[in-house]
């Protein structure tokens, strides 16, 4: 198994929580490879590695195409729930929430870039 990161700070606490975390053997979280995405156009390449075989691939994209975007379907959704239209339900650093283009284009880019490693992921959607 294999997480990615974008973000070097969440890069860095996750890998010092797999450092400290202890669990028993059956649930081995040093199995997990945690790697660094530096290319922040990239979703798969630089992690998927020549050689490495996986069953699937699975990614939370932002949701959002801006912050205002983010901040505006906030308060519909508070709005449409009776609450304040001022509180914010919602938390996350910016790459968590909202990429040029929003989900579907986040999506489409996942679909395209699936294709140079289809021969390394069984359950890709290419």
């Amino acid at each position: 198994m294999v997480g990615s990161e974008v973000d070097l700070e969440s890069y860095d606490f996750a890998t010092s929580l797999q450092e400290k975390i202890t669990m028993p053997k059956s649930r081995k979280i040093s199995n997990i490879k945690l790697r660094f995405q530096e290319d922040r156009g990239s979703i798969l390449k630089n992690i998927i590695k020549p050689q490495e075989l996986y069953d699937f691939t699975m990614c939370n994209p932002p949701f959002y195409g801006s912050e205002d975007e983010a901040i505006k379907a906030n308060q519909r959704k508070n709005k449409n729930l009776g609450n304040d239209v001022s509180d914010r339900n919602f938390a996350g650093k910016s790459h968590e929430l909202w990429c040029n283009g929003g989900e579907a284009l986040f999506v489409k880019r996942l679909i395209k870039e699936s294709v140079a490693f289809k021969a390394q992921v069984a359950g890709l959607p290419v």
